[in-house]
């Protein structure tokens, strides 16, 4: 029996609410095999896509980004415009609007975020841990060399098959 050994590919998702993280997902490839694996509670849940049925990826950039950007900088100027009032406020104004900025700094840092769906001929399925755009086309980019010998050795395999024996009927 052939085993398979697993390399985990880059990206991750850690989802949850403020402290606590409620879902994980990582993705794992082997010689033929892409692997998702999502972590939720005390569940988990495997998803094998083989590479030879994979007819595309789908990648495109999302608002989300852009959204969370323009909250935090409604926030700074809800810390910043009082500066300009309320003398006593500057305690807290600064430190705040210092802790906005930084935290801004990081959504730039991390760069743009997408969405990533794996086609097959029987389903599509979002591959949530491909969330960064430029951690989405590395790993896309690396995967398509893969794709591709994996399925012309299929097509090579199934074109050097013998062809079935014919029959003839006897009079």
């Amino acid at each position: 029996m052939k085993e398979n050994s697993y390399v985990r590919l880059p990206g991750r998702l850690q989802a949850g609410y403020g402290l606590f993280i409620t879902e994980r997902e990582k993705l794992f490839l082997s010689e033929d095999t892409l692997l998702q694996v999502k972590k939720r509670g005390y569940t988990i849940r495997y998803k094998r896509f083989a590479l030879k049925d994979v007819q595309a990826f789908i990648i495109s950039p999302t608002w989300g980004r852009r959204y969370l950007c323009a909250l935090l900088f409604l926030l700074l100027l809800l810390f910043l415009i009082p500066l300009f009032f309320i003398p006593a406020f500057y305690m807290t104004g600064i430190p705040a609007s210092f802790f906005i900025l930084f935290i801004i700094g990081i959504v730039f840092a991390l760069g743009p975020v997408c969405s990533c769906t794996v086609v097959t001929a029987a389903q599509q399925e979002r591959l949530s841990s491909l969330s960064r755009l430029k951690t989405a086309r590395r790993v896309v980019r690396d995967l398509e060399a893969r794709i591709q010998a994996v399925q012309s050795a299929s097509v090579e395999a199934v074109e050097t098959e013998e062809e079935a024996p014919k029959f003839e009927v006897a009079d």
